[in-house]
């Protein structure tokens, strides 16, 4: 049972590492580029900041929803009599649950217009 456990521990961590991975990467594409690609491929920032260097801090913000399904779990005893038979049963129903977290994007663009730092939090 150990090692079920580790394996799944094991599982979960490197594809949460993998996914880390990937954001890295594709934020680190931005370094370098002018800040007008970036918000023709993103859309205008959901804020924009100062940030002390007379440059600028585009932030992008957004809300991510997932529901996971609604179960139905049936438990019970069957009873024979001969011929005959009766069956006890519950069932209980878990409803779809829904959950959300805020997602962040962040480049920090120079007075030139140039992406020199980004930052990230949420997948």
């Amino acid at each position: 049972m150990k090692r079920i456990y580790y394996f799944l521990v094991y599982l979960v961590l490197f594809s949460c590492l993998g996914c880390t991975a990937h954001m890295n990467s594709v934020m680190k594409s931005w370094e370098g580029k002018h800040y007008s690609d970036l918000i023709a491929s993103w859309g205008p920032p959901t804020q924009t900041l100062d940030d002390g260097q007379s440059g600028k801090i585009y932030c992008y913000q957004d809300t991510v929803s997932y529901t996971s399904p609604g179960y139905a779990t049936t438990t019970g005893n069957a009873y024979l009599y001969g011929n005959y038979g009766n069956y006890q049963g519950t069932t209980y129903y878990n409803p779809p649950q829904t959950q959300s977290y805020q997602r962040y994007r962040m480049f920090w663009v120079n007075q030139e217009g140039y992406v020199y730092r980004w930052s990230w939090r949420g997948l």
